[in-house]
């Protein structure tokens, strides 16, 4: 079955436009928070440094002159433009500045400021550069780049596939009623009249669980990989309507061609 992105090349391609594309919208995101950043913010310097206090007087100046307000903004700005720029501009600085400033962004939030979505902007970012710097030089290189997005994104469905089934609140479908009416803006208009019902929050519920705990079929043939990353696309969406979780959309989009390149594939140097 003829699949796209059918070579490291050009998932490579499509990953690195679709994480740009979510690093906009996550930069976007947190300058319209920007005052929040302030000294005066939730999310103030002053505080923040604190965790840093134990380090040398080199990484204080470094963090301190980078990540204070306001100067954390121009290291956002920057970030936005490298993003823009990957679409006309060659790859390798665009992808090098979204990997530091990413990083840059994630100590100053002592981890990551939104989770997963952090987390795996990270691998895709660090994927990428390596495939940029390296992948001339060795084609392998790409195609283990591809393959570690790949493998990155099938465990992260399946971990929380597996976690949500350990749950009898996610097999009685009553945890999305849970998230619907005690998220931390208040109750959920949307999506309340669904998933505040016992019969389709537990279709719902056990839809979620076959298609987190069974995406590794996405490797084993393209038509499965078709279905599994529709019903994902779909997840998503749902979830960004619903719970506002438009991060995560964005990012694991991103993860999809590589795993429509590793589909039925084998494993790298196998055969």
């Amino acid at each position: 079955m003829l699949t796209l992105f059918s070579t490291p090349p050009t998932a490579i391609e499509a990953m690195t436009w679709a994480i740009a594309f979510a690093v906009v919208q996550q930069t976007l995101e947190l300058l319209a928070l920007r005052s929040a950043m302030a000294d005066q913010g939730v999310w103030a310097w002053p505080i923040l440094r604190r965790e840093f206090a134990g380090g040398s007087r080199l990484q204080q100046a470094v963090t301190d002159g980078l990540l204070r307000y306001p100067n954390i903004l121009g290291v956002l700005v920057i970030r936005l433009g490298a993003a823009l720029l990957v679409f006309v501009a060659p790859p390798l600085p665009c992808l090098l500045i979204m990997l530091a400033t990413t990083l840059l962004i994630s100590i100053r939030w002592r981890g990551t400021f939104n989770g997963g979505s952090d987390s795996m902007t990270m691998i895709i970012l660090s994927a990428l550069t390596i495939a940029a710097a390296f992948g001339d030089c060795n084609p392998m290189v790409g195609l283990a780049c591809v393959w570690y997005v790949a493998l990155a994104a099938v465990n992260s469905y399946a971990l929380a596939g597996f976690a949500k089934l350990r749950e009898s609140t996610w097999r009685s479908g009553a945890a999305l009623g849970v998230f619907v009416n005690t998220s931390v803006h208040g109750p959920l208009a949307r999506g309340r009249s669904v998933l505040g019902r016992r019969v389709p929050a537990r279709v719902i519920s056990w839809v979620v669980l076959a298609l987190e705990c069974g995406f590794p079929l996405v490797l084993v043939d393209p038509a499965w990989c078709y279905g599994f990353i529709t019903l994902a696309l779909a997840f998503h969406i749902a979830n960004a309507y619903v719970f506002g979780l438009d991060r995560f959309l964005f990012v694991w989009v991103a993860t999809y061609p590589a795993l429509l390149c590793c589909s039925g594939s084998g494993l790298p140097g196998a055969g």
